[in-house]
């Protein structure tokens, strides 16, 4: 399956409250699991990105995937990912594609 960049153009995350959601988390899981799946930095599959993905300031980040995910998103508020810690969970989505 190629991959294709979630969703066609760099995504924004937004808080609860509309507002961007600079320096957030996006974790992605195989489906049904708490196991981590890769998603990539490029099209072409060569750039692994860390998971959960830190978003930069305006909330965005380059996120490619192939297959399906859970994907679940943390306002990253006293996150401390060292220890599994990615703040607030806002919200998620199951088995996308």
């Amino acid at each position: 399956m190629a991959n294709v960049i979630l969703p066609p153009i760099k995504p924004q995350f937004f808080d609860d409250n509309g507002d961007v959601l600079a320096g957030g988390y996006v974790a992605f899981y195989e489906p049904g699991t708490s196991n981590y799946k890769d998603v990539y930095g490029a099209q072409d599959s060569s750039t692994p990105l860390s998971n959960p993905v830190l978003l930069d300031s305006a909330g965005r980040a380059a996120i490619w995937i192939d297959g399906y995910y859970d994907i679940y998103v943390y306002d990253g508020v006293n996150a401390d990912p060292e220890h599994g810690s990615y703040g607030t969970l806002l919200y998620s989505a199951l088995n996308i594609s």
